[in-house]
């Protein structure tokens, strides 16, 4: 997988990419695209509304990214074609808050729910107007911590619609503080894992101080002293143009620690280096402040005192700015090298180059493995990305699905009514096929039907034994011989074949039959005697009985014949 991170600073826009493979991860490329001075009006702008005319002008439209830092977006994807199959991108810090709470439970849902209600009093925002993720950064027992960030909608619409509009539509949408504790997981040094640490991203306009332990954020806090300041106060100090004094602080910055004031550092120190030196480190001197400030609430608040300080961001690359620290906070302050630990060394970059492209190293490795209760994102609800079929617009499909809905309905429906005419046809061959049964079979029981209808070998045995019985069995050899099979397969020749008949009884003895039976007319059983008496083999037939049911509308009769002399037929 080729992944692209974007962290859209105010002083530069850092991009990374990084190829990831079964676990393992290369830097591909990275590019840093300043925010040029034309492109800075917006960090001008008390200087700008001083020169500008008195008219009132309309404010201008609520914007996320700046003039200059759209412009920057813009030539890094013009000077780098990146392919990439996953984009992640931070919120600009300004327009986030996060939060820390401790709650007593484990269930995530649960947790959502306590959320809701604790940021509805902790933020001066209606709950409906903003976007929040969150993530359990440790639990023990039945308590949890849990990591909170927070953006307007508005914000977060506002800001993929610019990215839109630069061609870019972000995976994630994630925060400096999140990527930078997943970049410390995999550079922090063994003697100070799962201790509390403290980083410090030093950009242009903003500083953030991040008090970690276990590598998992807990608190976070954002100072307005930055990069920015020791350019003005240069270019206060010497009478210089905001550009003039950028430049300097580029390229000639520097502190000095009492070490280097006392001479024990080895080298001289002139006046004019000490002077230019207090400018910076004055200027610097309110973030000092803020950074104690943060480690003592830390301490107030976890009992616990931070082991070291890790310094990050273009602002930290001002020569002595580590040994000015230790001495200003009385704590190990390192650099975060993290690069050699994270694609080994397989390639070197400069410690400018790391320094300044820390945020998106660590944007990007935060979503190398993403674990669902473990990331923050704000592409998330409304704002989730469509992706594959997601993205197809259904309605244009909403005429053709209704054809498709009708043919299958129809379909359906003609395997319903074939279905039901099958079964009806099944039922009738059932009835006909247990009268004949009957016919030939006698009086049998249900559940002998049954066996029958199921087995048709069963069946043929029976049928078989009947025959047998008739053509064995005969009578006297003095007359002519008819056996009873075959008056009864006479019979059922010249019976009319409209008629349902259901035989009970055909029994001859001592030459005289009785034949009875159920029929569905009054009129059947004439029918039935006129068919005897055509078979030449009977006389003298009798109809004794027709009565018919008044419940079922069916007619029992009784039928009574001498068997002819020319066809005596052997009794059973």
């Amino acid at each position: 997988m080729r992944l692209l991170s974007l962290d859209i600073g105010t002083y530069a826009v850092k991009a990374v990419e990084f190829d990831v493979t079964f676990g393992r991860i290369e830097l591909g490329d990275y590019l840093i695209e300043r925010v040029t001075e034309t492109e800075l009006q917006e960090v001008k702008g008390a200087t700008d509304a001083a020169k500008a005319d008195s008219e009132e002008q309309s404010a201008p439209p609520r914007q996320i990214l700046t003039l200059g830092q759209i412009e920057a977006l813009r030539r890094l994807l013009t000077e780098r074609q990146f392919k990439y199959e996953r984009l992640v991108v931070n919120v600009p810090r300004g327009w986030i808050t996060t939060r820390i709470f401790n709650l007593p439970t484990k269930d995530r849902k649960t947790i959502q729910n306590a959320l809701t209600h604790e940021l509805d009093d902790d933020i001066p925002f209606a709950m409906g107007d903003v976007l929040y993720d969150f993530a359990v950064v440790s639990s023990e027992a039945n308590a949890s911590t849990i990591f909170t960030s927070v953006a307007l909608k508005a914000d977060i619409t506002q800001l993929l619609s610019e990215l839109q509009m630069l061609g870019l539509d972000p995976d994630t949408v994630s925060i400096e503080s999140w990527g930078v504790s997943h970049l410390l997981k995999r550079a922090i040094p063994k003697d100070y894992e799962g201790r509390p640490v403290c980083v410090v991203n030093m950009g242009n306009k903003l500083t953030s101080i991040h008090m970690l332990v276990n590598e998992a954020p807990v608190l976070s806090h954002v100072s307005t002293c930055a990069g920015m300041d020791v350019t003005r106060a240069i270019a206060q100090s010497y009478n210089l143009s905001f550009e003039e004094a950028d430049k300097a602080k580029v390229d000639g910055a520097f502190l000095l620690t009492g070490v280097h004031l006392s001479g024990n550092a080895g080298e001289p120190i002139t006046n004019e280096q000490r002077q230019f030196a207090s400018v910076i480190a004055d200027a610097l001197s309110p973030l000092v402040r803020e950074i104690k400030q943060t480690l003592m609430s830390y301490k107030a608040h976890y009992k616990m005192q931070p082991r070291a300080v890790f310094i990050t961001g273009g602002t930290s690359l001002i020569p002595n700015m580590q040994l000015y620290l230790e001495e200003q906070l009385q704590l190990p302050v390192f650099p975060l090298a993290y690069m050699s630990r994270v694609v080994g060394q397989t390639l070197q970059l400069s410690e400018q180059s790391e320094a300044q492209i820390s945020g998106a190293a660590g944007l990007g490795l935060s979503v190398v493995k993403i674990d669902r209760n473990y990331s923050i994102n704000f592409r998330k609800e409304e704002f989730a990305k469509r992706g594959g079929l997601g993205s197809l617009d259904l309605r244009a499909f909403r005429r053709p699905m209704k054809y498709v809905a009708a043919s299958l309905a129809f379909v359906y429906l003609n395997l319903i009514v074939q279905g039901v005419i099958l079964s009806s046809r099944s039922t009738k061959q059932q009835e006909l096929l247990e009268r004949s049964m009957k016919s030939v079979l006698g009086a049998v029981s249900p559940s002998t039907l049954s066996t029958y209808k199921n087995s048709p070998t069963a069946l043929k045995s029976a049928v078989n034994k009947e025959l047998a019985k008739y053509k064995t069995e005969q009578v006297a050899p003095a007359k002519p011989q008819v056996s009873a099979f075959d008056l009864l397969n006479k019979v059922s020749q010249l019976m009319p074949r409209d008629m349902a008949l259901d035989v009970s009884g055909f029994a001859v003895k001592d030459g005289k039959l009785k034949m009875t039976g159920v029929v569905d007319s009054i009129t059947a059983p004439g029918r039935i005697a006129k068919a005897l008496e055509d078979t030449k083999m009977l006389e003298n037939v009798t109809k004794d009985k027709a009565e018919e049911d008044p419940k079922t509308k069916k007619t029992r009769f009784e039928i009574s014949a001498k068997v002819a002399e020319a066809a005596n037929v052997k009794t059973r």
